[in-house]
């Protein structure tokens, strides 16, 4: 996924003072101005090579504007190793990092069937969010709650997709910040996150250390080395299973093999680790999405909420604490299962009672996971959802 050049369109032509800022953001070193142009040096000058100049037009009612800053634009890009679309969201944004994946449908080039296209975008939202959200929390996981952080969601809406020329090409522009300065601290998210660093950053730099991660904890598991449990392990950095999954799913049904790349905006220092480039085989994407489903199966989750209906009821005697099976969906992954709950003699009461209306119940606890079959213990709250009447 080398730089190709396309043109940009007229409408999304950044002006000269937003093209200006980004040169000065970026390193660039104006060595010259007048009335018409201006003049700037690329930072980086390799040894025994003239240095890349832009010369960019000043005046943007003239009528070749276009076409000159166009041609700036295309210096920045070969300057930068970066494709010019990247270059324009990132003057366009005031400073946003790239990922983009390469995808290799089973289909024309820059073409893919709908449900593939669907799948891979819902995979890549997934994977922003799952960053994000890894980004955010206080206190490491690896399932994510049922509720995201709102910062998390309300970053990935203004994450702008699109696609370049290639096989099936997507691409994500991340602004370096989001709408918030700060991380607000409701117990959920902490507080003390690191602010020095853009929040975009923080996100692009988790999803490309994660994909890293899981393809060499992949590799292992692949050539024995280790078992799928050592995505269970606890460690800075481990990848969880929302990113999993989104890995996994990225090659599409038939796990067609696919690259992504990670590429840094100059406006914020990128300690010279500007591009990545990673390929993502069909056997790591098998082992990937696995994990995933091994993660949500087998780790304990705190205060985790089921909604359903009460399929089977258990105690000895007439009165007095009982057990309960709760169907509904998984708060993480939304597949029906069945829960196992211990209720008071109260609450049995009321699941009972919801059992013979054929009523929703709600049930909050710790979810435990043993071999098949799924706990949750340490019921903090107990509720019949009343059916709501038509009118």
């Amino acid at each position: 996924m080398s730089p190709t050049f396309s043109s940009a369109t007229s409408s999304s032509m950044p002006n000269s003072d937003q093209i200006t800022r980004y040169l000065r953001a970026s390193g660039w070193t104006e060595i010259d101005r007048d009335d018409r142009t201006s003049a700037w040096r690329f930072k980086v000058v390799e040894p025994g090579t003239e240095p890349l100049i832009v010369v960019l037009p000043q005046v943007p009612g003239v009528i070749d504007y276009e076409d000159r800053a166009e041609q700036a634009l295309r210096v920045i890009s070969w300057a930068e190793q970066r494709l010019p679309d990247e270059v324009l969201e990132d003057i366009s944004f005031g400073g946003a990092d790239t990922v983009a994946v390469r995808t290799h449908p089973n289909a024309p080039t820059g073409q893919a069937p709908l449900s593939f296209a669907k799948a891979a975008v819902d995979a890549l939202r997934d994977y922003v969010v799952g960053s994000a959200s890894a980004s955010i929390l206080a206190s490491p996981t690896l399932v994510l709650p049922a509720r995201r952080p709102h910062r998390a969601e309300n970053y990935a809406d203004v994450v702008r997709l699109s696609s370049q020329p290639g096989s099936f090409v997507l691409s994500l522009a991340l602004p370096l910040r989001d709408e918030s300065n700060a991380v607000p601290a409701d117990g959920h998210e902490d507080s003390a996150a690191v602010l020095d660093v853009p929040f975009g950053r923080q996100v692009m730099s988790r999803m490309s250390a994660v994909a890293a991660r899981a393809l060499e904890l992949a590799d292992e598991v692949a050539l024995g080395r280790h078992r799928l449990t050592a995505f269970g392990r606890m460690e800075p950095g481990a990848p969880n299973a929302t990113e999993l999954s989104a890995l996994g799913a990225l090659g599409g049904e038939d796990f067609d093999a696919y690259e992504l790349r990670f590429a840094a905006s100059p406006v914020f220092e990128s300690q010279g680790q500007a591009q990545k480039l990673l390929t993502v085989t069909p056997g790591q994407q098998r082992i990937l999405r696995e994990a995933s489903e091994y993660l949500r199966a087998r780790q304990p989750r705190p205060g985790v909420t089921v909604v359903g209906l009460v399929v089977k009821l258990e105690r000895v005697g007439a009165s007095g604490a009982g057990d309960i099976v709760v169907q509904g969906p998984d708060d993480d992954s939304g597949v029906q299962r069945r829960f196992r709950i211990g209720l008071s003699e109260s609450d049995y009461n009321g699941a009972v009672r919801a059992h013979q209306q054929g009523l929703l119940v709600g049930v909050s606890g710790d979810l435990v996971v043993r071999g098949n079959r799924r706990y949750l213990q340490g019921v903090s709250s107990f509720g019949i959802i009343p059916e709501l009447d038509d009118d």
